[in-house]
């Protein structure tokens, strides 16, 4: 009888972990929209600081970083998923396939083979810190995909990397209609 009471005791702890995660996240991530939305005009300093992290590390892509995270919030604090298993999986190819043609935008117009992989990734992070029209399309994390990938198969060769990523990321959105 003890082991009931204590196996029960460890879930509502678990469940409360959970939620309390999930609060903390969710208080975090519709903070942090509000300091990317308005910069500095509500939370001053604290405010462009955190839109420039935002912008500089993920560019334009952040919108869809914080959406999945006050999602991510959510669903902590619900205690299940909020859509089906379907949705989430159109949320995640099509997330992903933003990501993947904001990435061939960076390598067009931000990308410079000639940098070290820092340089690359301080010029494109530093771009984003001042503000929505200098940001890069995919921040400093691009460079992380970007880098490793033109350095083995050259700039052409990441180009058709990421064309191929992204046809077989549309194939997937689109299979059932195929």
């Amino acid at each position: 009888m003890a082991k009931g009471i204590k196996s029960k005791q460890k879930d509502q702890a678990v469940g409360f972990t959970k939620e309390v995660i999930g609060m903390a996240l969710l208080l975090f991530s519709i903070l942090s929209f509000l300091c990317f939305i308005t910069g500095d005009v509500i939370f001053y300093t604290v405010g462009s600081a955190v839109q420039g992290f935002f912008f500089g590390l993920f560019g334009y892509f952040a919108f869809f970083v914080l959406f999945g995270l006050i999602l991510l919030g959510l669903r902590l604090v619900i205690g299940r998923p909020i859509f089906n298993r379907k949705t989430r999986k159109y949320m995640w190819l099509v997330s992903a396939l933003v990501f993947f043609v904001l990435a061939i935008v960076h390598l067009a117009i931000r990308y410079d083979k000639g940098l070290t992989f820092g340089q690359n990734f301080s010029h494109a992070y530093g771009n984003g810190l001042y503000s929505f029209a200098t940001a890069t399309p995919c921040g400093g994390v691009a460079v992380l995909l970007l880098q490793p990938v033109s350095r083995l198969a050259s700039v052409v060769g990441a180009y058709i990397v990421l064309s191929i990523l992204v046809v077989l990321n549309t194939l997937l959105i689109f299979r059932d209609a195929i």
